[in-house]
């Protein structure tokens, strides 16, 4: 755990970093490192961020607010995609060694998890910036997105690509309705299970694509949205009850 000053990458920075992340050399850990402190590439911002590790989406995306924040003077929104891009770098090393997989090369992945493009269909993989707006789009009550934010950060999970992978899902009823099913709060964990049919995330995407025309479903209730649930999801819609009882 350390204080960092707050840097963005300049295109070529981010170019840079792309390449470093394509490439995966053996020391790519120390290359990262000397790239976020690169003056030819890189450009103060004033801001300062404690880097720590984060158990969990959660934990990363709440550090995150609390230093940017939707008032914060480097509020960084989607077009900063070179700010985005250096905050990635700067975590690099600290999630690359907190993930317990053995290989390094699925540690890091392909570059859609360090680098944001500003691709709408693929901006949601980034290991950083994701958790982020998962938090701010329900920034009024986070836990509420815990589907989105509960795994940890190198490993999202099939549920965080269904849920944030489609805007009019990852926030609103239809989001909280997705945290109350699948999230267990009093274990602080995704319910085990959850990717098998019936009712898994896969159905509770594509359920919710095939009535987006007919039915105004960002407008209702969770209990609304509950009694719409087809049969198939009844297994988790009583967890989702038992959730709202408490």
């Amino acid at each position: 755990m350390h204080n960092i000053n707050v840097r963005a990458f300049t295109p070529a920075g981010s170019d840079a970093f792309k390449r470093l992340i394509q490439n995966k050399p053996h020391n790519i850990l120390s290359e990262v490192k000397k790239l976020i402190k690169e003056n030819s590439i890189t450009v103060e911002t004033g801001a300062v961020l404690e880097l720590r590790h984060p158990r969990n989406r959660y934990e990363l995306a709440k550090m995150l607010w609390e230093v940017f924040g939707n008032e914060g003077l480097l509020y960084p929104d989607r077009r900063k995609i070179d700010l985005w891009n250096w905050i990635s770098a700067a975590y690099f090393e600290i999630l690359i060694k907190s993930d317990p997989r053995l290989d390094i090369t699925k540690k890091i992945g392909g570059v859609d998890r360090w680098i944001l493009s500003g691709d709408i269909l693929r901006d949601h993989r980034h290991l950083v910036s994701g958790p982020f707006f998962a938090y701010e789009a329900n920034s009024e009550e986070p836990k509420r997105a815990m589907c989105q934010l509960a795994t940890p950060v190198t490993q999202p999970g099939e549920l965080v690509e269904r849920i944030s992978g489609k805007r009019n899902l990852a926030s609103g009823p239809v989001c909280h309705l997705a945290t109350l099913m699948y999230y267990d709060s009093e274990k602080d964990a995704l319910r085990p299970g959850l990717t098998t049919p019936p009712g898994n995330p896969k159905k509770f995407s594509y359920y919710f694509t095939q009535i987006d025309r007919t039915i105004d479903y960002e407008g209702m209730t969770v209990k609304e949205l509950l009694d719409v649930l087809p049969a198939n999801f009844d297994k988790w819609k009583k967890h989702a009850q038992r959730e709202l009882a408490k």
